[in-house]
Protein backbone atom coordinates (compact mmCIF):
# COMPACT_ATOMS: atom_id res chain seq x y z
CA UNK A 1 0.00 0.00 0.00
CA UNK A 2 1.50 3.44 -0.90
CA UNK A 3 1.39 5.88 1.48
CA UNK A 4 0.47 9.73 0.33
CA UNK A 5 2.79 12.54 1.88
CA UNK A 6 1.18 15.64 2.39
CA UNK A 7 1.47 19.44 3.89
CA UNK A 8 -0.06 19.53 7.27
CA UNK A 9 -2.40 22.65 8.06
CA UNK A 10 -2.02 25.33 11.27
CA UNK A 11 -2.97 22.82 13.95
CA UNK A 12 -6.54 23.87 15.67
CA UNK A 13 -7.05 23.41 19.08
CA UNK A 14 -9.80 20.26 20.29
CA UNK A 15 -11.64 20.87 23.09
CA UNK A 16 -14.23 18.20 25.29
CA UNK A 17 -17.53 20.14 24.51
CA UNK A 18 -18.09 20.40 28.32
CA UNK A 19 -15.14 23.24 28.25
CA UNK A 20 -16.03 26.71 29.69
CA UNK A 21 -13.43 28.03 26.93
CA UNK A 22 -14.97 25.81 23.69
CA UNK A 23 -18.42 25.96 24.95
CA UNK A 24 -19.32 28.87 22.71
CA UNK A 25 -18.29 26.10 19.80
CA UNK A 26 -20.97 24.02 17.84
CA UNK A 27 -20.08 20.50 18.71
CA UNK A 28 -18.93 17.99 16.19
CA UNK A 29 -18.24 14.30 15.74
CA UNK A 30 -15.01 13.18 16.93
CA UNK A 31 -14.17 11.47 13.97
CA UNK A 32 -13.36 14.71 12.17
CA UNK A 33 -9.94 14.27 14.07
CA UNK A 34 -8.88 11.75 11.95
CA UNK A 35 -10.25 13.17 8.23
CA UNK A 36 -10.30 17.23 8.22
CA UNK A 37 -8.28 17.86 11.97
CA UNK A 38 -5.21 15.51 11.10
CA UNK A 39 -3.09 18.84 12.53
CA UNK A 40 -4.60 19.50 16.28
CA UNK A 41 -3.57 19.64 19.38
CA UNK A 42 -5.59 18.89 22.70
CA UNK A 43 -6.75 21.67 25.23
CA UNK A 44 -6.24 20.84 28.96
CA UNK A 45 -9.59 20.25 29.56
CA UNK A 46 -8.96 17.25 28.18
CA UNK A 47 -6.75 16.48 31.37
CA UNK A 48 -9.47 18.34 33.56
CA UNK A 49 -12.12 15.88 32.91
CA UNK A 50 -9.63 13.25 33.73
CA UNK A 51 -7.62 11.66 30.70
CA UNK A 52 -4.04 12.16 30.63
CA UNK A 53 -2.65 14.35 27.79
CA UNK A 54 0.00 12.10 27.40
CA UNK A 55 -1.82 9.41 25.94
CA UNK A 56 -4.57 11.45 24.46
CA UNK A 57 -4.69 10.39 20.73
CA UNK A 58 -7.43 11.26 17.83
CA UNK A 59 -7.30 7.06 17.43
CA UNK A 60 -8.07 6.73 21.03
CA UNK A 61 -10.47 8.80 21.45
CA UNK A 62 -12.45 7.30 18.12
CA UNK A 63 -11.91 3.92 18.80
CA UNK A 64 -12.57 3.82 22.35
CA UNK A 65 -15.43 6.32 22.42
CA UNK A 66 -14.14 8.11 24.94
CA UNK A 67 -15.65 11.47 23.86
CA UNK A 68 -18.23 11.16 21.24
CA UNK A 69 -18.17 14.94 20.31
CA UNK A 70 -15.63 17.57 20.43
CA UNK A 71 -15.72 21.23 19.73
CA UNK A 72 -12.47 22.99 17.36
CA UNK A 73 -11.22 26.03 17.57
CA UNK A 74 -9.06 27.68 14.78
CA UNK A 75 -5.93 29.23 16.44
CA UNK A 76 -4.46 32.70 14.98
CA UNK A 77 -0.76 31.71 14.60
CA UNK A 78 0.19 35.16 12.88
CA UNK A 79 3.18 35.19 10.63
CA UNK A 80 6.14 33.43 11.60
CA UNK A 81 8.91 31.66 10.01
CA UNK A 82 9.02 27.68 9.70
CA UNK A 83 10.73 26.10 12.62
CA UNK A 84 11.27 22.45 12.66
CA UNK A 85 9.59 21.02 15.62
CA UNK A 86 11.90 16.90 14.83
CA UNK A 87 8.26 15.65 14.70
CA UNK A 88 7.23 14.61 11.69
CA UNK A 89 4.19 12.42 11.02
CA UNK A 90 4.81 9.66 8.54
CA UNK A 91 2.49 10.84 5.99
CA UNK A 92 4.51 14.67 6.37
CA UNK A 93 5.95 16.06 3.94
CA UNK A 94 8.35 17.13 6.63
CA UNK A 95 8.68 18.35 10.47
CA UNK A 96 6.46 20.03 11.81
CA UNK A 97 6.69 23.37 12.80
CA UNK A 98 7.29 24.73 16.80
CA UNK A 99 5.13 27.61 16.31
CA UNK A 100 2.06 26.23 14.49
CA UNK A 101 2.77 22.66 13.78
CA UNK A 102 2.20 22.95 9.78
CA UNK A 103 4.63 22.27 8.15
CA UNK A 104 4.03 25.34 5.95
CA UNK A 105 3.47 23.47 2.45
CA UNK A 106 2.45 24.29 -0.88
CA UNK A 107 5.65 25.11 -2.25
CA UNK A 108 6.53 28.27 -1.09
CA UNK A 109 9.72 29.47 -1.43
CA UNK A 110 10.64 31.21 1.63
CA UNK A 111 10.27 29.40 4.93
CA UNK A 112 7.17 32.60 6.12
CA UNK A 113 3.84 31.49 6.56
CA UNK A 114 1.06 34.15 5.87
CA UNK A 115 -1.27 32.04 8.08
CA UNK A 116 -3.71 35.11 7.26
CA UNK A 117 -4.01 33.81 4.03
CA UNK A 118 -3.83 30.26 4.83
CA UNK A 119 -7.71 28.79 3.55
CA UNK A 120 -9.94 29.25 7.08
CA UNK A 121 -11.79 26.69 8.56
CA UNK A 122 -13.94 28.69 10.44
CA UNK A 123 -13.86 28.03 14.71
CA UNK A 124 -16.00 24.32 13.78
CA UNK A 125 -13.59 23.98 10.84
CA UNK A 126 -16.42 22.49 8.48
CA UNK A 127 -16.14 25.94 6.39
CA UNK A 128 -13.34 26.27 4.09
Amino acid sequence: MMMFRRHYPPAVLIHVPECVEGSALPAVRASVLETDFYSHRFHFCFAEAGYHLATVTAAHIIRDGIVPMVTVERLDYRPHRYIPSGEQPADALRAGCRVCYGTHGEGRADATSPVGRLPLWGRVGLVR
